[in-house]
């Protein structure tokens, strides 16, 4: 158990992945397996040399025009200074036939996309109907781990960056998938700036109170089951 300041998702694999095998190299009666990674102390440092390097303007830049309008927001805050949180949240998961599931990546692959393009479209288009808006931002979560090394240490990389869905009456759905995947490729470019300073930049520009660019974080995360249940569980947090 680990605070999410020190410690993402792919962290916590790789210490389980390493005290297995060095479980396992014990067992018989090996030495200890001593991979070479990258410090995270490297990788703050990196960082900071990021934020007064050329890239950085040219990022601050791109989310600065990206976001000279707001979105509307999609709810009101449950929690404030005023109103702390009652309740603590609790996940939900639903589960699909696997007949389903490869209906709905047949239907992506159609269009050269992917199940994550139709999840987000899937939720863009539900809060166009049951908010009546077509200005939708979601926040999607990122490992942030440029390179092997990155990819092979332990700490917190992981970010979020805000993608922009922009709906008209005329989209059908394939049209909408494919915004969110135009806007997916994009964003990506200019991942690198974290999402606290963006908000921290457009909050300046606008000179608002809002706090966030969106109100909500779309992450999905496929968990296939074997025989004979056939189903395949999709959780969203």
């Amino acid at each position: 158990c680990c605070h999410h300041i020190i410690a993402d998702g792919t962290s916590l694999s790789l210490i389980n992945a390493e005290l297995s095998e060095n479980y396992s190299r014990l067992i018989r009666k090996e030495s200890l397996f001593e991979g070479a990674s990258l410090s995270y102390a490297d990788f703050v440092a990196n960082d900071a040399a990021y934020l007064s390097a050329r890239q950085c303007i040219k990022d601050q830049a791109f989310w600065l025009e990206r976001y000279t309008a707001l979105p509307p927001q999609l709810f009101h805050p449950l929690v404030t200074a005023r109103m702390p949180a009652t309740c603590l949240p609790e996940p939900v998961t639903w589960m699909l036939e696997e007949t389903l599931f490869q209906r709905i990546e047949q239907a992506a692959s159609l269009y050269g996309l992917s199940v994550l393009h139709f999840m987000y479209a899937l939720f863009a288009c539900y809060f166009k109907r049951v908010k009546n808006v077509d200005d939708i931002v979601f926040g999607i979560p990122l490992h942030n781990r440029r390179n092997a090394r990155q990819k092979a240490a332990v700490g917190m990389y992981a970010s979020v960056i805000p993608v922009r869905i922009k709906l008209t009456e005329e989209d059908t759905f394939s049209d909408v998938m494919q915004k969110a995947a135009d806007e997916l490729r994009i964003c990506y470019k200019h991942q690198r700036l974290p999402v606290a300073e963006i908000h921290r930049k457009i909050k300046r520009q606008q000179n608002t109170n809002r706090t966030n660019l969106f109100d909500m974080s779309l992450s999905l995360t496929l968990i296939h089951i074997s025989e004979p249940t056939r189903r395949t569980p999709i959780s969203y947090a």
